[in-house]
């Protein structure tokens, strides 16, 4: 039985107290943190702490071990890897397979306790909640009030070193019996020297600062210290995120290690592996990659949700791009990262599935080599009926997995298979004219033969149809779910074997979807494909033009017809993708940035004549997949893709206008009106949530949806100002007046844009407005004052 015992916001009730209640109240029961994205569990039981977990890397388990040196990496991955296939928790595993004794387990465990909760008792903002609930025995048993204590102490005596020395702070010593001269040399700065140590850093600052203050150490210079990535590390944070079900973090630590440019066969099967089975994970639960989502407006609504940058972009355009299908092509994201972000938004609540017609029957193309591999990548269950000139056939799947099919026409009975093969004979007459289940029971029952008697001939009979309708166009395909062929006949046939027999065979032929000019990237390891495949050699062959996991374009040109169908399969199947140019290096940003300023607005979308706003909109798709900031991870290079974008907007919202002026007033549509009254009040909330450039967007297309309303066109001269038009964006506030409405954003931007254009009375006027109206923002406003000085 749960109960929820506490709810409520680090701001309001700081740490401490809530560590106190649950303390001298003797509960049981999780505590559950979060600060943005940073979350931590801590498990209590009679007010004692016996457990944490968290996802932040540096507090894992695997990292402690790491840092306190008690596994070496190698011993760690393994024991990891041990723990993925086992499914039980990693102290176990290091004990059961004699990596750590019982006795090192309980100490890292303590170890992390304390980690844990000397890091958070720095957090001041965050929200938390208690679930109490039945605890079972642990390991270990910590009191809090020590735990706080000895938490507070250090962090004002880290305070107190720190003004002393920094972390980039290079050190030397003088006294040759230091503890720490084994590690102090001159060159290393103190955030080296910790991590070389490793163990408490608390302990190394200490003895650092004692140090410097008796004079045994000297600091000799200052240096920025940052420390190194190691590629192992990271892949270890990946491995234990994996296994503790925190499938997208440890997503993008594996990316991370990968855009590097580190190569390990490990790494990129791990990767590899990760992608299926989260393709497989996403299709069962939502159907696919064309499950139509729209975005909870209310739940946007809640202080509580944090959401990263990146995913917040594509949260904003799932209004205009409601599959993952449409948002791959628009957002510079991979189609598995989307799956674990929609995934994300979906269990926060801000995305809902719009509601589909719950029917069992699925009408499908008439590609067949589509359909087939569409039902094997989505593990259906069910029967696929087809029909094509000559006959119609019916297969039955389990898990995506063909186990029976047969004819109903004429010819290709299995009735008349029988008799004319000859190899079987009827000692009872049956009537071939009945449907395939009766005759088939009938002939098994009144010629006394069981199915394994039958089953070579039926073999033959499976494969003669397949290829029948696989070579045939189909004329219509229906899916009925969950079907089953309701008398004991199973087999197993490996469907892509037989599609690349009948490739091979002729009796397929493929239409060429792959860009001939192109890289493209494998997405599954090659000893796995090959046994999906059932070591036929056409894929064996192909696989060897793949050097590292890629195919060149020009490799790409050497392949034969049969070759070259068979990576069309696999591009099908979502086994091989193009590949994508990595994220753009500083200079390269700069280079196009300058090269954007030199240009006009019918340069940079090409326009010559006529503006075609199809091809504007295609453009303008193209460079937010390129360009877009949220898609930067460097600081630098996020602030040259912001400058960039900032020139294609202007110069995409000029062409706009531009086309607009000769065209007739349309009519008023009150669909218009409710899009954009539903944009304003999404803008409005990416305010609130701090991002900006959302907020932006959604103004400049509630205006572009209906302008004939003040409160949308005051915000869309805030929105102009934000994007550095302050002229065109003062002239629409001071018309509709911004007084009118009790925004301290809207009081913020005009008080900037007059300082930008240098009319500092009336910025003054409206900061002693803002002053009055807005007691409690003073902060928000005292740096204008600064500026008006």
């Amino acid at each position: 039985m749960v109960s929820k015992g506490l709810v409520g916001d680090l701001k309001a009730m700081p740490l401490t107290e809530v560590f106190q209640w649950i303390a001298f109240s003797n509960k049981n029961g999780e505590l559950h943190l979060q600060k943005e994205s940073d979350e931590v569990n801590i498990i209590f039981k009679n007010g004692k702490i016996v457990y944490v977990t968290s996802n932040i890397p540096n507090l894992l388990l695997g990292q402690l071990l790491l840092k306190y040196k008690m596994l070496n990496k190698s011993s760690l991955v393994k024991g990891l890897s041990l723990q993925k296939q086992l499914k039980i928790p990693i102290g176990k595993v290091l004990v059961e397979y004699n990596f750590l004794d019982e006795a090192s387990v309980k100490k890292i465990l303590e170890i992390q306790v304390q980690e844990v909760v000397y890091h958070i008792l720095n957090w001041e903002s965050g929200f938390f909640i208690f679930d109490e609930k039945q605890v079972y025995d642990t390991m270990i048993s910590i009191p809090v009030d020590f735990l706080i204590l000895e938490g507070l102490r250090r962090k004002d005596e880290v305070a107190r070193f720190l003004k002393v020395f920094s972390y980039g702070s290079v050190l030397a010593v003088k006294d040759d019996n230091h503890p720490l001269k084994k590690y102090i040399d001159g060159k290393k700065s103190v955030g080296e020297i910790i991590v070389e140590k490793g163990g408490d850093e608390f302990e190394t600052l200490e003895e650092i600062f004692t140090g410097i203050v008796n004079g045994s150490i000297k600091i000799v210079s200052e240096k920025e210290f940052v420390k190194e990535d190691d590629p192992i590390v990271k892949f270890i944070v990946a491995l234990e995120l994996f296994n503790k079900n925190k499938i997208y973090e440890s997503l993008k630590s594996i990316m991370s290690i990968l855009s590097s440019g580190y190569h390990n066969e490990q790494i990129k099967k791990f990767y590899d592996n990760m992608v299926l089975y989260i393709t497989k994970y996403f299709t069962k639960k939502f159907g696919g990659e064309n499950t139509v989502f729209s975005v909870n407006r209310l739940k946007l609504l809640d202080e509580k949700i944090y959401i990263s940058p990146v995913e917040g972009y594509v949260l904003s355009r799932i209004d205009e791009y409601p599959t993952v299908a449409k948002l791959s092509k628009v957002v510079n994201i991979t189609k598995t990262e989307l799956f674990l972000i929609i995934d994300k938004l979906h269990k926060l609540g801000l995305l809902m599935m719009k509601n589909r017609e719950k029917n069992k029957t699925e009408v499908m193309s008439n590609d067949i080599l589509s359909i087939l591999l569409d039902i094997y990548k989505r593990e259906l269950t069910g029967e696929l009926e087809v029909v094509s000139h000559n006959l119609t056939g019916k297969l039955f799947f389990k898990q995506g997995r063909l186990i029976f099919l047969y004819s109903v026409s004429e010819e290709f009975s299995i009735s008349n298979f029988l008799q004319e093969k000859g190899s079987i004979i009827f000692t009872s007459s049956v009537d071939a004219s009945e449907d395939f289940i009766t005759f088939f029971s009938n002939f098994m029952e009144k010629n006394n033969y069981s199915f394994d008697e039958l089953r070579g001939i039926l073999d033959i009979y499976e494969n003669m149809l397949f290829y029948e309708i696989i070579s045939n166009d189909i004329l219509s395909a229906i899916f009925v779910h969950d079907k089953t062929i309701p008398i004991e006949i199973k087999f197993d046939f490996n469907v892509l074997f037989m599609i690349f027999l009948a490739l091979v065979n002729g009796k397929l032929k493929i239409k060429n979807e792959i860009n001939k000019n192109s890289d493209y990237e494998l997405l599954k390891d090659k000893i796995g494909l090959i046994a999906e495949f059932d070591n036929i050699g056409l894929i064996v062959n192909l696989l060897e033009h793949f050097d590292d996991g890629k195919i060149s374009s020009d490799e790409i040109q050497s392949l034969n017809d049969y070759e070259l169908s068979a990576l069309n399969i696999l591009l099908k199947l979502g086994y091989v993708k193009e590949y994508e140019t990595p994220e753009f290096s500083l200079q390269e940003l700069q280079e196009n940035l300058n090269k954007f300023k030199q240009m006009t607005p019918e340069e940079i979308f090409g326009v010559n004549g006529d503006i075609n706003l199809d091809k504007i909109k295609q453009q303008y798709l193209k460079f937010s997949k390129k360009f877009h900031p949220d898609l930067i991870l460097d600081p630098q290079g996020k602030q040259l893709a912001r400058d960039i974008f900032e020139i294609i907007k202007y110069a995409y919202d000029t062409l706009l206008q531009m086309n607009e002026k000769d065209k007739p007033k349309k009519k008023i549509d009150i669909k218009n009106i409710l899009l954009a009254e539903q944009l304003l009040t999404s803008g409005k909330v990416y305010l609130n949530m701090g991002r900006l450039n959302d907020a932006v967007d959604s103004f400049i297309k509630a205006y572009n949806a209906f302008s004939n309303d003040e409160e949308i066109m005051i915000f869309y001269g805030y929105a102009l100002i934000r994007k550095g038009e302050y002229e065109e964006g003062l002239k629409i506030m001071e018309m509709v007046g911004v007084e009118k409405f009790p925004e301290p954003e809207l009081y913020a931007a005009i008080i900037e844009a007059y300082i930008k254009i240098g009319k500092k009375a009336e910025a003054k006027r409206f900061l002693d407005k803002a002053l009055i109206k807005f007691p409690d923002k003073n902060k928000r406003f005292n740096h204008f004052s600064n500026k008006l000085k």
